[in-house]
C-alpha cells in the first residue's frame, strides 16, 4: 500500500539549515519506498543543490514565491472587507488541494511562525491530517494570548507534535499554557558515520588544545560573541588553547571584525564550511557551543558520535544527551561568567578529554537511532495507516 505525503517547510532567512535535514531525508526515503512525496519550500535567491537532489530522487518540489497583494487588495484588507490572505497562501492552498495528500508534515525552523499557522489552518479547514515538527525554541519566543490560543487549537488538532528535545516541548507547553498529549520526541539526521572513530591527536608544545565551534555564524542564536569575551581574559590568552569557528552565516563579517578588535586572531580561527564533519574531529579535541537557544544541536550529537566531549550551555536538549563532568561540561546559562566557569572546569580535566569522549560515544548511541530519517518515516507511515483505518 502506498500513500501521498506532503512536506512543508517554513524555514526562512537561510538557503538551507539543520532544520531541513529531517524532513528532506525522510522524504527521500519514503519516495524510495514507492510513496508519492511532495514538498513545498520557500523561495530563496541562492541556488540550493539539496532541492535538485530531492527532485532527482523522486520528490516533487514546489517553490513558494512571494507575490505581493495588489494595492486594491491591500486597501480592502485594511478596511477588513477581505481576509488577509495573500496570493502566496492562496497558491499554497491550491497546491495542497491538487495533490490531495494523505498526510502533511509541517516543519518549522522554530516551533511555529506565521506561515506555519496559516498552513496548519488550511489543513484543518480541508480536514487533511497533519503533523508538526518544531526544530528550535527559546525563552524569548513568547507570543500574545490570542496567538497562543490559535496555537493551542493547531497543536492539539495535529496527529502528532514532534519536538527534537524534551526541553523545547516543555517550554512550548508553557508558552501556550497547555499540555500536549500528542507530543513525541524525534531525532535529526546527522552528518557523520554512526560508527565514526576519528583518531585522537595528542596536543604538543607546538600544537595547542583545540576546541571546535560548529555552528552557523549567527551569535543571536549560537553565541559566538561570548567566546570572544571569555578568551579576551589574560588567563586564556596565556594558555595553549585555540578555538576554530566552523560554518558560515549572516554575521561572519561582524564576528571577524570583533575578533580583530579584541586582537584574538591567534586564539579564534575562522575555519569556514567543512563538508566532511568527521575531518573536524581528527584535529580538534572537544566541541564548544555557547548557544543562546537550540533544539538539539546536530553538532553536539555528531561530536559525541565521533568520540569527543563537549562544552555547551544549558539550553533546550543539551542536558538530555550530555552528562556534566562525565561526557562534557555544561554552563548553567549562556553568559560570559557561566561559560568561563564551564571552560575552566573543562581545562582542569583536559587530560581526561579522550576518555570522556569515548564514554560520550557509547552514551549517545544509546539515545539516537542509527538512521533517524528511516525511523521518522516509519512513524509517519504508522500515522497514515491509523488515519486510514479510522475513517
Amino acid at each position: 500500500m502506498t500513500f501521498k505525503i506532503a512536506f512543508v517547510s517554513t524555514m526562512a532567512g537561510f538557503p538551507w539549515g539543520g532544520s531541513e535535514e529531517l524532513w528532506s531525508q525522510t522524504a527521500i526515503w519514503l519516495a524510495s519506498q514507492g510513496h508519492t512525496i511532495s514538498a513545498s519550500v520557500r523561495d530563496y535567491p541562492q541556488p540550493r543543490p539539496q532541492l535538485t537532489q530531492l527532485q532527482r530522487l523522486g520528490v516533487a518540489v514546489k517553490v513558494r514565491r512571494y507575490i505581493a497583494p495588489s494595492l486594491l487588495r491591500r486597501v480592502f484588507q485594511r478596511l477588513k472587507l477581505l481576509q488577509p490572505i495573500d496570493m502566496t497562501h492562496r497558491l499554497f492552498q491550491n497546491w495542497l488541494l491538487q495533490i490531495k495528500p494523505d498526510l502533511v508534515c509541517l516543519s518549522s525552523g522554530a516551533i511555529t511562525d506565521i506561515e506555519f499557522e496559516y498552513f496548519a489552518s488550511v489543513c484543518l479547514e480541508q480536514s487533511i491530517p497533519f503533523v508538526t515538527v518544531g526544530q528550535a525554541n527559546a525563552e524569548i519566543f513568547w507570543t500574545d494570548s490570542e496567538t497562543a490560543q490559535r496555537s493551542r487549537k493547531i497543536f492539539q488538532s495535529a496527529m502528532r507534535c514532534f519536538f527534537v528535545s524534551q526541553g523545547n516541548q516543555h517550554l512550548f507547553e508553557k508558552q501556550i499554557a497547555t499540555s500536549l498529549t500528542n507530543a513525541e520526541i524525534v531525532c535529526n539526521p546527522f552528518q557523520v558515520n554512526y560508527d565514526a572513530a576519528p583518531p585522537w591527536t595528542e596536543p604538543t608544545e607546538s600544537s595547542p588544545w583545540r576546541l571546535a565551534c560548529v555552528a552557523r555564524l549567527d551569535p543571536r542564536a549560537k553565541g559566538q560573541d561570548l567566546l570572544v569575551d571569555v578568551l579576551s581574559q589574560q588567563k586564556w590568552r596565556d594558555r595553549p588553547l585555540q578555538i576554530s569557528l566552523f560554518g558560515s552565516g549572516p554575521m561572519a563579517t561582524t564576528l571577524k571584525q570583533l575578533v580583530s578588535q579584541y586582537q584574538l586572531e591567534s586564539k579564534i580561527k575562522f575555519a569556514g564550511h567543512v563538508s566532511n564533519v568527521e575531518d573536524i574531529w581528527q584535529s580538534h579535541h572537544a566541541l564548544i557551543l555557547p548557544s543562546r537557544y537550540e533544539g538539539l544541536p546536530l553538532a553536539l550529537v555528531e561530536c559525541m558520535l565521533c568520540g569527543r566531549p563537549a562544552i555547551v550551555t544549558d539550553v533546550a536538549g543539551n542536558k538530555e544527551v550530555l552528562d556534566d563532568g562525565e561526557t562534557g561540561f555544561i554552563a548553567e546559562a549562556p553568559t560570559v561568567k557561566h561559560l568561563d566557569e564551564a571552560i575552566e572546569r573543562a581545562w582542569e580535566q583536559r587530560h581526561n578529554w579522550q576518555a570522556m569522549g569515548q564514554l560520550a560515544g557509547e552514551r549517545i548511541r544509546q539515545k539516537v537511532p542509527r538512521n533517524p530519517a528511516v525511523d521518522f518515516g516509519q512513524r509517519l507511515l504508522k500515522i497514515v495507516l491509523h488515519t486510514k483505518n479510522h475513517k
